[in-house]
């Protein structure tokens, strides 16, 4: 196990093929973990963080725009209380932006996001995910293969399109959030029914499930509830 620590200037640390520790300091630094089960900390500045391959821990620390990629492998990345971008990339990750409007996308595997605080945009990938924005007005995508959706409080937008599977809306609140189609998707084009105590939405022509909304009256749904062609 190998400690590299930072200088108060700009620096690039590079870790080993074992599990490394890389702590970045005040400047606007590049941490790369390379092999092994690295913990990568930003600390202040603008950030670069790679955790590359193996198992490992991104933080990116205590401020700043930072961008995080945890490479290959099962992944934990900590946004700051900046804007920050998170990719969780190969593995099931688990991302979290902090405060800040951040970005967060999962890539390939089962992730988990969490916005966090202010507006967020996530975005599961490929892959089973969970998607939670917290606080804020917040996007959610969940990509291909059916994801969980938690808009979590303030003013959230679903994002549905077709041939990405089944999504599940957990939380969505009428006069609040809304749902945007994607591509050429439009209202008009959907039929919405009843399936328990959720909301089942569909496209008429071709039968496509496109999400269930939990605990939610499929008559309820007009029109301002949805984003025609939500295009990003």
């Amino acid at each position: 196990m190998a400690v590299l620590p930072g200088t108060p200037n700009n620096d690039t640390l590079l870790g080993t093929n074992l599990n490394d520790t890389i702590l970045g300091a005040e400047g606007d630094d590049s941490l790369r973990g390379r092999n092994g089960n690295d913990s990568l900390n930003g600390n202040d500045g603008n950030d670069t963080l790679f955790g590359e391959v193996g198992n490992d821990f991104l933080d990116a620390g205590a401020s700043g725009n930072d961008f995080l990629d945890g490479g290959t492998g099962n992944d934990t990345l900590f946004g700051s209380v900046g804007n920050d971008t998170l990719f969780g990339q190969a593995g099931n990750d688990i991302l979290e932006g902090k405060k800040g409007n951040d970005t967060l996308d999962g890539g390939t595997g089962t992730d988990s996001l969490l916005g966090g605080e202010d507006n967020d945009f996530l975005t599961g990938g490929i892959g089973r995910d969970t998607l939670n924005g917290g606080l804020g007005n917040d996007t959610l995508i969940g990509g291909a293969t059916g994801d969980i959706l938690i808009g979590g409080s303030d003013d959230d937008i679903f994002v549905l399109a077709t041939g990405e599977g089944v999504d599940q809306i957990r939380d969505f609140v009428f006069d609040q959030d809304q749902i945007g189609l994607s591509g050429s998707l439009t209202f008009e084009q959907l039929t919405i029914t009843q399936s328990g105590s959720n909301a089942l939405i569909q496209v008429t022509d071709t039968g496509e499930s496109l999400a269930t909304v939990s605990n939610a009256n499929a008559t309820a749904f007009e029109s301002d509830n949805f984003i025609n062609e939500f295009n990003i």
